[in-house]
């Protein structure tokens, strides 16, 4: 099993997050999750369950689709945050 352990330094919120790399086969389905600005997350699951993806998104290599639900950082669309400042937070 392996661990990924983040630092937030702003408040994170996932609200309903479906999401899929092709198109059909689903890498996130109804994830939500609150992260409150300053405190740690570990991520944890098996092989495939989803915890690249998520980072994957909150870095902003992929953005989520209308419909996929959607990620804020303190209370914004991540979707609406300067790439500059997704990128260079610290997890």
């Amino acid at each position: 099993m392996l661990v990924s352990r983040i630092g937030f330094t702003t408040h994170y919120f996932s609200e309903n997050v479906n999401f899929s790399y092709d198109g059909r086969t689903t890498a996130l389905k109804g994830v939500s999750f609150k992260v409150p600005k300053n405190s740690s997350v570990a991520l944890v699951g098996e092989s495939g369950s989803g915890k690249s993806t998520i980072l994957r998104l909150l870095y902003r290599f992929y953005d989520l689709e209308e419909g996929q639900g959607r990620i804020l950082i303190d209370g914004k669309d991540i979707r609406y945050v300067p790439l500059l400042f997704g990128r260079r937070i610290h997890f």
